[in-house]
């Protein structure tokens, strides 16, 4: 092959991955630094739409009070917790649904030890920071704020997936849809 059709398909080729990622942004938080929760305040802030979040320990009332906004300014929200959440002494769980909130426990065995959350299938925000306020004072944890196509389409269907698979998930009170 001559050396000028080899240079157009590498071009070809190189032209759509750097417009993929030049698109893509992560902004990368460690909690005791760069406030973490204050980024995942900034985000839920923006949601207009939807608010994916799949949470294996959920304790924070700052946080439980903005996705409680975000629902009452009309954002569908869908919140899919480890069991251990639905009895748990501090969990938020039984507040977001006390105030509409549709919740959902995993009934896996073992545990659901995701920490993610969809926003507008725009936005994911994932990381070893689980939505307490131990990971925003005292631990040492990461939060990732992911603005990514691809990555968000991989995450929403993991949620949709756990979402609607009843025979993994008990539903709570609150949970219409």
């Amino acid at each position: 092959m001559p050396r000028s059709k080899i240079l157009i398909l590498a071009l070809g080729l190189a032209i759509p991955l750097f417009a993929y990622t030049a698109f893509a942004s992560i902004n990368v938080y460690f909690s005791l630094v760069n406030d973490p929760e204050g980024a995942i305040i900034q985000e839920l802030d923006k949601a207009e739409e939807t608010i994916d979040m799949a949470m294996y320990y959920f304790t924070d009332r700052d946080l439980a009070n903005e996705v409680i906004g975000a629902h009452d300014r009309g954002v569908r929200v869908r919140i899919y917790l480890d069991k251990d959440q639905k009895e748990a002494k501090y969990s938020k769980s039984r507040y977001l649904a006390k105030n509409g909130v549709p919740v959902r426990y995993s009934s896996n065995p073992y545990i659901m030890h995701h920490k993610f959350c969809v926003i507008d299938n725009e936005v994911v925000i994932t990381g070893s920071y689980n939505w307490t306020a131990s990971a925003d004072k005292r631990n040492n944890e990461n939060l990732l704020v992911i603005h990514d196509a691809k990555i968000t389409q991989e995450y929403s269907a993991e949620f949709d997936r756990l979402w609607n698979n009843h025979e993994n998930t008990v539903r709570l009170i609150n949970s219409d849809d």
